[in-house]
């Protein structure tokens, strides 16, 4: 699975890149380039992770991946371009944004002899700074998350993760085309 991963990014890259050197660099991320694809990670998800720029400084940016060893989360944000862009030269654009979003985690697995199996849904803020490279389709992202958890579990030991966590963070890298 990973090797098909890594060809998969390999070819989106190479693809992405004849394009980019055909139409110019852009001026950020919504000048021509509208989807990225590439790695994210955060406070208790990692995966795949993915933003369409819909235009007029608004985007979609999900993550798709693995909960610890026993699950998988799915999280989708709507997010607002803020202007002005904090750094603007030929090389680097620098902006902040802000948005809202959800998430859902399944979990499943045993502990000794227990078998467990649960859902845990979030209501997330987002807060996030975003450098997009000028030259190649590249762009990092980092991003405070304040996120209030309801959680399906009934193990003792899992019931800290309900209610309000302050200090959430994700970060992303993704290529655009």
């Amino acid at each position: 699975m990973k090797k098909i991963l890594i060809i998969l990014v390999l070819v989106l890259m190479l693809v992405s890149t004849q394009g980019f050197a055909k139409t110019g660099s852009g001026k950020n991320n919504n000048s021509g380039k509208t989807f990225g694809i590439g790695l994210g990670g955060g406070t208790f998800t990692s995966g795949i992770s993915a933003k369409y720029n819909m235009g007029g400084g608004t985007a979609l940016q999900g993550i798709l991946g693995a909960r610890g060893g026993d699950g998988f989360a799915l999280g989708l944000d709507f997010i607002i371009n803020m202007p002005p862009d904090l750094v603007e030269n030929k090389d680097v654009s620098l902006n902040w944004y802000a948005g809202f979003g959800g998430s859902i985690w399944h979990y499943s697995g045993h502990w000794g002899n227990d078998n467990y199996s649960w859902n845990t849904f979030g209501i997330s803020g987002v807060v996030g700074l975003a450098l997009m490279l000028q030259k190649v389709p590249l762009e990092f992202s980092l991003e405070w998350r304040p996120t209030f958890y309801i959680s399906g579990s009934d193990y003792e030991w899992y019931e800290g993760y309900s209610g309000f966590r302050l200090f959430d963070l994700a970060g992303s890298v993704r290529w655009f085309f």
